[in-house]
Parts: C-alpha cells; sequence; structure tokens
C-alpha cells in the first residue's frame, strides 16, 4: 500500500472485530473512505461478495489495512457508504438513498435489499386504487393542518414524482410508474421543485402545493404526460357516456330522475376536463369522482336517493375502472402486460 495513502474512517461502518477493509473514493477524488466489516455479513447477503471472499487472501487484496485484507472498489464512497449502512443499519427511505442502493445491490446481486427497496418504493406509489385514497387522505390532513402548526411543507413530506420515475424507468420498477405518471399530469409544469423551493412569492408551497424536479425527465416522458392529458379525457367520456344506468323505479319520478341522472354525468365530465386544464393537483380526476365530492355538487339535481344510491355505487365502479386503465392512459400497457404488473 502506497504509504501515501490518507484514508478517512466511517466510525459507524467501521468495526473493531471486522476482518476485510474496503476501500473507496469520494465522488470528487478529494480522498478515501475505510469500512471495516465482515466477510461473513457481506457474504452472507451477495454472492458476489461470496465468490470474492472465497479466493485465499493474498489473492483476494494485495494490500492490508490495520492488520487485515483491503479490497479497493470502484464505486464512490457515497454510495457503498449507502450501501453498507443498509445492510448494517437500516433500508433506505427516500429516492435519494434508494438510487445507490438499487444500483450496488444490483450490481452485486444482494436480492433481498433490492427488494426491501422496491417494496419501499411500491408503498410511496400505490398500485391499487384503495391504497391511493389512503395516500390522498393522507396528503389532504397534512394540507388541513399545516397552517394550524409548525410543521414541513406538504411537498417535503411526501415523495417527489420525477425522482421516482427515474428510479423506475432506470431500475426496471414497472409497478410504480401509473401511479406516479398519474400524479405528474396534476402538477403545472412550472410547479418546479427546484425553483420554488428557492423562491416561491405566490405561496405555492404554503398552500400545499406539490412540485416535480421536471429536470429529471426525458423528452419521451414528457410526451407520454402530455398525451396522458388527453387519453385521459378519451377514456372518461367512454366511461361517463357507456354508463349502464338506468333508473328502474315507476313513472313519472323514473322520467325525472333519468333526465338529471344524465345531466349529473355531463356535469362530471365537465368539472374533470376543466380541472384537468388547471392542473390543480387537490382536483383531479379521481378525486373529482369520489360520491363525496360530485354528490355536494349535484344536489340542486331532482334525484330521488334510492337513484341517488345506485348512481354513487355505478361512478364507483367506473372509478374503479378508470384507476385500472392508467397504463393505457400513459401507454405502459405492453410494458406492465409483458412484466406481469
Amino acid at each position: 500500500m502506497n504509504p501515501d495513502t490518507i484514508f478517512t474512517r466511517r466510525d459507524t461502518l467501521y468495526f473493531d472485530d471486522g476482518n476485510i477493509v474496503l476501500a473507496a473514493n469520494l465522488a470528487n477524488n478529494t480522498g478515501s473512505v475505510v469500512f471495516k466489516v465482515h466477510k461473513s455479513v457481506m457474504a452472507a447477503h451477495s454472492p458476489v461478495f461470496a465468490d470474492m471472499f472465497s479466493l485465499p487472501d493474498a489473492e483476494t487484496a494485495s494490500e492490508a489495512y490495520d492488520g487485515v485484507p483491503l479490497v479497493r472498489m470502484p464505486d464512490p464512497a457515497e454510495d457503498l457508504q449507502k450501501l453498507l449502512e443498509a445492510l448494517y443499519c437500516k433500508p433506505p427511505h427516500t429516492p435519494s438513498i434508494a438510487r445507490p442502493v438499487l444500483a450496488l445491490s444490483t450490481k452485486y446481486e444482494i436480492a433481498h435489499l433490492r427488494q426491501v427497496t422496491v417494496d419501499r418504493l411500491e408503498a410511496d406509489w400505490p398500485q391499487t386504487l384503495d391504497k391511493w385514497d389512503e395516500l390522498e387522505s393522507a396528503v389532504a390532513y397534512r394540507r388541513s393542518v399545516y397552517l394550524h402548526a409548525d410543521l414541513p411543507f406538504v411537498d417535503d413530506i411526501f415523495p417527489e414524482p420525477a425522482s421516482a420515475l427515474r428510479l423506475a424507468r432506470d431500475f426496471d420498477i414497472l409497478s410504480i410508474l401509473p401511479a406516479v405518471f398519474y400524479h405528474l399530469m396534476r402538477i403545472p409544469i412550472s410547479f418546479d421543485r427546484d425553483i420554488l423551493h428557492n423562491d416561491d412569492p405566490n405561496g405555492i408551497l404554503m398552500d400545499g402545493g406539490r412540485t416535480a424536479r421536471w429536470s429529471l425527465l426525458q423528452g419521451d416522458e414528457l410526451l407520454l404526460i402530455l398525451r396522458g392529458r388527453e387519453q385521459a379525457l378519451r377514456v372518461l367520456r367512454h366511461l361517463l357516456f357507456n354508463l349502464d344506468w338506468n333508473p328502474n323505479h315507476p313513472v313519472p319520478d323514473n322520467r325525472l330522475c333519468t333526465k338529471d341522472s344524465h345531466e349529473c354525468l355531463k356535469d362530471i365530465f365537465q368539472t374533470c376536463s376543466a380541472a384537468l386544464d388547471s392542473r390543480r393537483s387537490d382536483e383531479d380526476i379521481l378525486f373529482l369522482l369520489l360520491p363525496a365530492t360530485w354528490d355536494k355538487k349535484e344536489k340542486e339535481r331532482k334525484i330521488c336517493p334510492l337513484c341517488r344510491l345506485g348512481l354513487e355505487s355505478k361512478i364507483r365502479g367506473l372509478r374503479l375502472a378508470f384507476w385500472e386503465r392508467l397504463p393505457e392512459i400513459f401507454g405502459l400497457a405492453k410494458q406492465t402486460a409483458e412484466a406481469g404488473v
């Protein structure tokens, strides 16, 4: 080993009883970091490390440090540290940490750690409508209490979508893409996270606004969002105006309920269309299809209670059908079908 080499130790990942030292350069090449860990732990998690450590020490490492073999790693020290922290301490919980962990857990075939990271991302970006509604309820609650307590911005509490999209595309996590694209469709392009978190003169963040790191998206992804906005309205129009709904009680009430029910469906479509044009993240199609939302705006309609309940049931089914067509809306149907998502 070069006697002039200066290593920095990471105390939380430098174990006295460790029997292998992993050395890695910092990303800016300002120095090297060493981690003293256990061969048995690394080998148990990774077949790549197991194969490496099955070789005699003389073949594995030509250098020594602190009385044990030293192996120089090709990965940035910052990324290696996050991988080791995930193995020894805790799994990653944000996209910024998840990226290096996903990259290195894939590279070193640490399947369970990759799966833990994917599971966390899937929890952030639901695959079912029920879980989506739970997430939206949590967001709405945070918005409601923000002004009454010293709390972080809503935008700081919940996951940022562009980072999640990059992870999903780069590491083939197709399951989260429909929810991510849908959320991005709700956000105005001017709501740029990197800009508004430095200067927000209109108080968008204080009002509970959601932002995205738009610069992370590629051209084809932006096109999918723009096309998805148009396709969402086509799908909604088809579902609403082909709804199998006919009030089934006797005339004359039947005539009145039928007319006003169809007017109600038209109103729902127009409201959703207007919301999509305004791209208010707190008024989107799935939100506007909730009975508590549209029924409030349709109280003046002369629909009897029995028919109103029937219509609510039909629109709940329509809402689920819309959710299930998100892969189609954003041009993801073929990818998700091939992946079995």
